[in-house]
């Protein structure tokens, strides 16, 4: 896409069979317009529903025995295929005219809206994944990153086609950044690229990016009741200041607490009768991250739960989380499962487009090849985000009615 910071990226594998075409948008819930929140997914449901006269990339995909795939977050709006690679013309054609051309009618986003409706319903009935909502939102506020990517019902019916037509128009205003991965003829791709434009006229892509800095926190418990058997406890640790280096790092911090069936937090909790489903997680975002650990739990035991969490957490970071040689294991593990995940054309296309949109400037325009891999993590790093983590904020979902 030319113009601008836009940049198209080009990563031929071998001799594949297959590849994944994307498109990039530096464009996300945190960038909505506080009167029509919600119109970021609702539109991505639109684009990937459209059909023009060439027919539309999900059925394509289909028909070929590959995939399609979209996804709002709050930093981004990403949408990909993966196809043979003889039908590389064909697919990108097809996301390229959906993403610049969808169909933004009242019949549609009606349509459409139901759908959306059905996933902000399902998400709150699954306990286990509201609860990083609900903590989120307590933590950050009134801040963008608050509001959960997919929406909140309430804004959602309230949207009308000239809300979601606006958020269109802004995020063609974006950066967005087109990749092609696999087996892909690097001169077909550049050919193809370059004639990627937008509708935008140049002198108005200079977008206006709202949901700024995170610098307010609260770290205030929360405790709600649901209809459901069992409890559900998230322990939040926030790092307000997040940057593209915490990454690796914060990483290696999850694995070692509970990224894997020997992490702090599953020997924390071995042998106790009616826990399960322990685990930590991390979520980044382009200026903070937030650390959470999960378990799910018996009425009577939360209070035992919340405490053996925090425990665990707290004498990680005396113990594996300061041994050098755990951690230069944990790194091992981390470069090996993304080598190895490399090996697929999603994941490498996802790798690129976040790394694009988190700055890197250096691969702009490039042709690239597997990613280079953080190697190390000291103690002293590790420690380093100990301290500038704050928290812990715990939040409870009480299971009620369902004993």
């Amino acid at each position: 896409m030319s113009g601008g910071n836009n940049c198209a990226v080009v990563d031929p594998v071998g001799n594949l069979a297959s590849l994944t075409v994307a498109l990039w948008v530096d464009s996300g819930s945190r960038h909505e317009a506080l009167a029509a929140r919600g119109a970021a997914h609702v539109l991505e449901h639109l684009v990937t529903t459209t059909r023009s006269y060439e027919g539309n990339l999900a059925e394509l995909c289909d028909t070929l025995g590959g995939r399609s795939e979209a996804i709002t977050t709050p930093e981004f709006t990403m949408y990909a295929a993966t196809l043979p690679r003889d039908r590389f013309a064909e697919g990108w054609r097809l996301l390229q005219d959906q993403f610049l051309k969808p169909d933004i009618s009242v019949s549609h986003l009606e349509a459409e809206r139901s759908v959306v409706l059905d996933e902000i319903a399902e998400v709150r009935a699954d306990h286990s994944r509201f609860i990083h909502e609900l903590a989120l939102s307590a933590l950050l506020g009134e801040h963008p990153l608050g509001y959960p990517a997919r929406g909140k019902s309430q804004d959602v019916v309230k949207l009308t086609v000239s809300d979601v037509a606006a958020e269109h128009r802004r995020q063609l205003a974006s950066r967005v950044v087109p990749i092609a991965s696999g087996g892909v003829d690097l001169d077909e791709a550049w050919e193809t690229f370059a004639t990627f434009t937008s509708s935008v006229p140049m002198d108005e892509r200079a977008v206006v990016r709202t949901g700024g800095v995170v610098r307010d926190i609260h770290v205030d418990d929360v405790h709600e009741k649901v209809s459901s058997p069992r409890s559900h406890v998230l322990v939040s640790w926030i790092l307000p200041d997040r940057c593209p280096a915490d990454d690796f790092p914060l990483s290696v911090v999850n694995r070692l607490l509970g990224g894997t069936a020997s992490g702090a937090l599953q020997a924390a909790f071995a042998g106790q009768e009616g826990e399960y489903s322990c685990y930590t997680y991390r979520s980044v975002f382009s200026d903070c991250a937030v650390l959470s650990a999960y378990a799910s739990c018996g009425s009577a035991a939360i209070d035992g739960t919340v405490a053996r969490i925090v425990n665990a957490v707290k004498s990680a970071w005396a113990g594996v989380l300061s041994n050098p040689f755990a951690l230069h294991r944990a790194c091992q593990a981390l470069n090996g499962s993304r080598a190895i995940g490399m090996e697929s054309t999603r994941l490498r296309v996802n790798w690129i487009g976040r790394a694009m949109l988190d700055g890197a400037a250096q691969l702009q325009p490039v042709v690239v090849s597997v990613p280079p891999s953080a190697t190390a993590v000291s103690p002293s790093v590790v420690d380093g985000l100990r301290v500038r983590l704050r928290g812990p904020q715990v939040t409870v979902l009480e299971g009620v009615n369902g004993k």
